[in-house]
Parts: C-alpha cells; structure tokens; sequence
C-alpha cells in the first residue's frame, strides 16, 4: 500500500519515475573503514545466502519440476479410473507445494531487487511472501517517495526488517505483522510492527540480549543508523523502529 505525502527532507540525485512513482537514489554514506573486517564477514555471509538461494531456485526446484512432470505423465498412463491414479494425484499436488514454497524461501533468501537497491521492492515481496508461508496477515506501507539505496545498505535493512519479521513469528506467535517504510522525515524510518506477546517484562526499557538483536544493532550500526525495540502501548504486541541517514 502506498500513501501520498510531501516529499522527504532528504538528500538525492535528480528523481526518476518507476512505474507511476517517483524514485530517488540515497546517498547513504558507506560503511565506515573500521568496521572493514567485520563488514567483510558480513558481505561473505550474504554473497553466501545468494549462492544458496540460486541453488535452490536452479538447483532443487528444477528437480523437483521434472518429477511433477514425471507424476503427470505417469497419471496419464494410469488411467482414469484407476486407484493408483489418486494416489499420484496426492504426490503430485504434494511436489507442486514443495516447488512454490521452496521458491519462497529462495527468494526470501537472495531478493534480486536488493542487487539494484530496490528495498521498497524487497520487502513488498518479503511481506507477501512471509503471508503465504506462515498463513498471516503481513503488509507493507511505504511513506514518500520511495528511495533506492546502495545494494549494501539496501541489504542491511531488508535483514533487520526479516529478522524482526523472524522474532515475531518464532518468539511473539504473531498473526499480523506490519511493515512501513517512512521518508517523510528528516531521517528515513523503517518500522516493524506485530500483535505478538511483546516483549517480557524483565526487558522492558533493556534492549534485548538475544543473537538476532544483536546482529540488527550491528547491521545498524555498519550503515549509522539508530535500532530500537518496545513493546506497544495501545495492544500487546512489538514495534521495531530503525532511523537511518538519507
């Protein structure tokens, strides 16, 4: 969903239009030289996640293609009346799940918009994608007119914003979760929110100490930007907010 609004207050090249919207390029600065061998290790983590990723979508749902083809064609030699015929028919529909949610996951993994900066564009598929994986409502609301980034950056925020997409469901039990990418301010504002249990209550007003918290502050901090994590106020449930420099 996209809702109209002034202009964002931030710094960008002349704006081009993309499909009906105007798009901008950020001149988000590059991670700063001391973070260097960590940032490495990092870009290893995801040139690894895009190997995985085309393997998958190459690899394994090819495969798994040809033996849907091969179940069709052994269903036409069966015969219409014949039991063995549903039996393939459960295998078959069974194979055509596997294929369309190991795309999923490929591309959840390796979003090729990220390799041009797309990020409105790699958590628009995220969201639906995370909708029809786990049987939940998830949207995404973007704020502005819809900035393009520098693949690197694009990809830091797309993993805090999946990560926190991950916390929900795995720790919050989520049943809806809401993306909004804002850049109507003087800083551009990535939200997630859900109607999960929240946060406990020994973490209320601490950040949390977990592995993947841990990584987002990283990843914010790699591109200087700002993450924090708060149970919501009016409902139960978790609001992520990262700002991040335009």
């Amino acid at each position: 969903m996209h809702t109209e609004s002034a202009p964002a207050r931030h710094t960008a090249t002349m704006p081009l239009e993309i499909d009906g919207h105007p798009r901008f390029r950020s001149r988000m600065p590059s991670p700063a030289l001391s973070h260097e061998p960590e940032r490495e290790l990092v870009m290893m983590s995801e040139r690894e996640h895009r190997r995985i990723g085309h393997d998958l979508h190459d690899g394994i749902c090819q495969e798994l293609g040809a033996l849907h083809f091969a179940l069709e064609a052994a269903k036409r030699l069966a015969g219409p009346s014949s039991r063995l015929i549903q039996q393939l028919e459960v295998i078959s529909q069974g194979v055509h799940r596997a294929i369309h949610h190991t795309r999923l996951i490929a591309r959840g993994i390796a979003p090729f918009e990220l390799e041009d900066g797309d990020l409105a564009g790699a958590l628009r598929e995220l969201s639906e994608n995370t909708g029809a994986l786990h049987e939940i409502d998830c949207s995404l609301e973007t704020l502005g007119p819809i900035v393009d980034f520098e693949p690197e950056a694009a990809t830091h925020l797309f993993r805090i914003a999946q990560e926190a997409i991950q916390n929900a469901l795995r720790h919050g039990a989520a049943t809806r979760i809401e993306i909004a990418l804002d850049f109507t301010g003087c800083e551009p504002l990535l939200t997630v929110t859900d109607n999960g249990t929240g946060l406990p209550d020994s973490a209320t007003g601490n950040p949390p100490s977990g592995m993947g918290w841990k990584i987002m502050r990283y990843r914010a901090n790699l591109i200087g930007g700002t993450v924090q994590v708060s149970s919501r106020e009016d409902i139960r449930g978790t609001v992520l907010r990262f700002a991040f420099p335009a």
